[in-house]
């Protein structure tokens, strides 16, 4: 139900689309990925969060949180990242909306 009213006012309903709707994929690479999230410079609770969640997220082989810029960048294998949904919804997301500087779709 929240979901539809969510979806009827235009607002991503699940979690890799809400991300992904926060953030601007900087750099996408199949094994790489940075994206800026604005909210971090200022939000420590967000960044707890956000640290707390990739740490949780064992398909990664490391990410990094830059606060002063608030860049994040995952690291990954892309072989293993299909038994976990949520990382391979979020990964597939980021692909689709990364356009290289100079490179039109």
């Amino acid at each position: 139900m929240f979901k539809d009213f969510l979806h009827k006012l235009g607002l991503p309903t699940d979690k890799a689309s809400y991300i992904l709707n926060e953030v601007e994929v900087a750099h996408f690479i199949q094994g790489r990925v940075r994206v800026i999230y604005p909210k971090l410079k200022h939000d420590d609770d967000l960044y707890l969060k956000v640290k707390r969640e990739l740490s949780s997220i064992k398909e990664l082989s490391e990410f990094t949180i830059n606060r002063i810029t608030g860049s994040v960048v995952l690291k990954y294998d892309p072989q293993k990242i299909k038994p976990n949904t949520f990382l391979a919804e979020l990964l597939n997301g980021a692909c689709a909306k990364y356009t290289r500087k100079g490179v039109k779709k």
